[in-house]
């Protein structure tokens, strides 16, 4: 099974290695999103973020302060998300690798980068498959 390049990229860039264990990277976060990008109204949000090279999933499990949990969960099942450009910054060394704990990300729709994401990771580490 293969990824979609965004998903295995950001992945291999945040520390995953498919050639050995611990086969993903586990993170808390904290920041804010728009849920409707018909708005500019943002959401501070807390979360807690897996991603596995091993078997294709991803898990972001978000609580934001108006509206309480949000799941979000990708397994096994082909998707191809619209392209989004990510900004990255605040790189320290975690188990050997330059991670960023900062970052912002836009949707690219219509040739337009449209803003939905910013935050910054409060935790990171290796995780198993």
């Amino acid at each position: 099974m293969t990824y979609p390049p965004g998903v295995r990229d950001l992945a291999l860039r945040l520390g995953a290695d498919p050639a050995r264990q611990p086969l993903g990277i586990a993170m808390a976060q904290t920041g804010s999103m728009r849920l409707r990008l018909a708005t500019d109204c943002w959401h501070s949000f807390t979360a807690h973020q897996t991603i596995s090279v091993a078997c294709r999933a991803f898990t972001w499990n978000a609580r934001f302060a108006r509206f309480g949990l949000l799941l979000g969960h990708r397994r096994a099942k082909p998707f191809q998300p619209p392209p989004w450009r990510g900004h990255f910054a605040d790189y320290r060394l975690q188990q050997g690798r330059g991670t960023p704990f900062k970052g912002h990300v836009a949707w690219q729709i219509e040739g337009v980068d449209t803003p939905y994401w910013k935050g910054a990771s409060t935790r990171w580490s290796m995780a198993g498959a």
